[in-house]
């Protein structure tokens, strides 16, 4: 073989060589980049849901003007705070009076009690049937938490030296309400807001007495403590215990 061809002979042998570690080297790029274009791209973590638990409940306790004149109510309720008790007597609450009333619309007769201005008066077009002169206490429970159940009890006292009128007929009536409620908690993972707005929890006592019946009656009211309890539970959801 002559140099020349020799030299040729060569000289193809690099190009080839160079050629080759050119292409690996693309492909390795290639892949490199291929590799990097299909990493799964992961969403970013959803931050958790952050609240403090919360309830609130309203309670009421109505009174009719001749139970006052009789007994003192003792009411005991827990919050977020603890354990409240308070005495209703004349330095706490006064006397509100309601018309008893009805409106006819559509020819539906539709009853209520509403409480008078000033003048005794109440907005068209309810039309009084008579007046009722009551006490009225009401208190909103605040609470840091679920889970729970709540209670709010009352107790009447007797006044001492009550006169009763053996031949007059009283009206000895009460009215304990659990009115509204509402919580705001937390339920798998999403903020969970309840509002009851009209509840039915109450427990009435509407008696009418002779005075020679009063003596007993009061003596059954007194010896007793009437329990509203209301349960929430983990969601947030208010009902009666």
């Amino acid at each position: 073989m002559c140099p020349t061809r020799i030299r040729v002979y060569i000289m193809n042998k690099v190009f080839y060589c160079l050629l080759s570690a050119c292409l690996l080297l693309t492909a390795a790029c290639r892949d490199k980049d291929d590799a990097v274009l299909d990493v799964p791209k992961n969403n970013p973590p959803t931050p958790s849901v952050e609240i403090n638990p919360s309830a609130t409940l309203k309670y009421i306790l109505t009174c009719g003007n001749d139970l006052t004149t009789f007994v003192i109510p003792e009411i005991t309720y827990t919050d977020s705070l603890g354990t409240h008790s308070v005495f209703l007597d004349e330095s706490t609450w006064s006397p509100k009076t309601y018309a008893w009333c009805y409106k006819e619309e559509d020819d539906v007769t539709t009853y209520t009690g509403i409480l008078v201005d000033q003048n005794g008066q109440v907005p068209e077009p309810w039309i009084i049937e008579s007046y009722i002169t009551n006490y009225s206490w009401e208190q909103e429970v605040h609470l840091n938490k679920v889970g729970i159940v709540n209670e709010c009890m009352v107790k009447f006292h007797r006044k001492n030296n009550c006169m009763i009128d053996l031949e007059k007929k009283y009206e000895l009536s009460y009215y304990f309400n659990c009115v509204s409620g509402s919580s705001s908690t937390v339920v798998d993972g999403k903020i969970v807001n309840n509002n009851y707005s009209h509840l039915t929890i109450d427990i009435n006592g509407q008696s009418s007495r002779y005075g020679h019946e009063v003596e007993k009656y009061l003596d059954e009211l007194c010896a007793k403590i009437i329990t509203i309890s209301m349960k929430i539970d983990s969601n947030g959801e208010i009902s009666q215990e």
